[in-house]
């Protein structure tokens, strides 16, 4: 029975069953917003941020397409049929197409996120106070908020040299013809995050990394490689390190640090700490919510709100 509903769920996010009901549903109710995403996560993220701009009054209705190459397949779909339709907006991650040419449609309908993905919007010095002050339950007599930062940046900074070595690893398969599946490799396999010690440990099997990603070890080149590595270390890490990666680094960093915190003070403070610790879905929704909406996403959000309210 779980199989068969998977199987149904799955066949209509396909494209063409996609188009269908956004085509139902307007004419159902006209005065609706349809939006158009890779998966749930990104309908936990984005619809935080389309409400603060659309406000309470006008009904969201989020699609969630599975995957990038569909949301754009259904933006073609619509695109042909109704031009640029002031009820449809569409979303998806940059992932690594800056980096291999990769060239994305131009429509004003349609948002790219600046970092890898929305994921990297999340991991913030301004996210880590609010879940200071707020999830982790400190306070200012507890612990300082500017050691929390400090600890962070310092074990950040070691996190994002880690894994660029990773990434250019991806990066070099990818521009020379493979397919690695990077999603295979979990971030909590790559990178152990130690703050007792302030340091982070990596564990790099070049053959054990390819097994995962399903890529034959013998087209490996360390030239290739260090090539990848050194035009990484000019960018900005949220621009090549997976969202999903980077949020997962942080979630580790706030659970250790409350747990060290505990630690450190004595059982009548500790007591007043609050124990909360949420899971991958749930920290998207509790953060989405409180952060400022970026730039760019709040640019092309207030310009479709004009046009759809004309």
């Amino acid at each position: 029975m779980g199989q068969h509903l998977t199987y149904m769920k799955n066949k209509l996010r396909e494209p063409s069953a996609l188009v269908f009901l956004y085509e139902r549903d307007r004419r159902k109710t006209p005065n609706k917003l349809f939006l158009f995403y890779e998966g749930d996560e990104d309908s936990s993220y984005y619809n935080a941020h389309v409400r603060k701009v659309f406000g309470a009054e006008i009904a969201l209705h989020p699609f969630v397409c599975n995957g990038r190459k569909k949301v754009l397949e259904v933006l073609k779909r619509i695109t042909k049929k109704y031009g640029r339709p002031k009820d449809a907006l569409f979303f998806i991650d940059a992932d690594h197409g800056r980096y291999l040419g990769e060239v994305i449609p131009r429509n004003k309908k349609l948002y790219t996120s600046t970092f890898y993905s929305f994921e990297n919007y999340l991991v913030s010095k301004c996210a880590l106070e609010i879940l200071f002050l707020d999830l982790l339950g400190l306070n200012q007599s507890v612990e300082s908020i500017d050691d929390c930062i400090s600890e962070y940046t310092e074990a950040y900074e070691k996190f994002c040299r880690t894994m660029t070595l990773y990434t250019a690893l991806i990066l070099d398969f990818k521009a020379r013809g493979f397919e690695p599946i990077a999603q295979n490799l979990k971030c909590n396999e790559l990178v152990m995050l130690n703050l007792d010690t302030s340091t982070i440990t990596k564990n790099f099997c070049l053959m054990q990394v390819c097994t995962k990603m399903k890529v034959d070890r013998s087209n490996y080149s360390l030239k290739e490689h260090v090539n990848w590595a050194k035009k990484l270390k000019q960018e900005l890490p949220p621009n090549y390190i997976r969202g999903k990666w980077e949020l997962s680094f942080f979630r580790e960093f706030c659970d250790q640090y409350q747990d060290l915190v505990i630690a450190r003070t004595s059982q009548s403070e500790s007591k007043r700490i609050l124990r909360k610790k949420l899971s991958y879905n749930n920290f998207i929704d509790y953060l989405a919510s409180r952060l400022p909406t970026p730039p760019r996403l709040d640019v092309f959000l207030k310009k479709a709100r004009r046009e759809f309210t004309r």
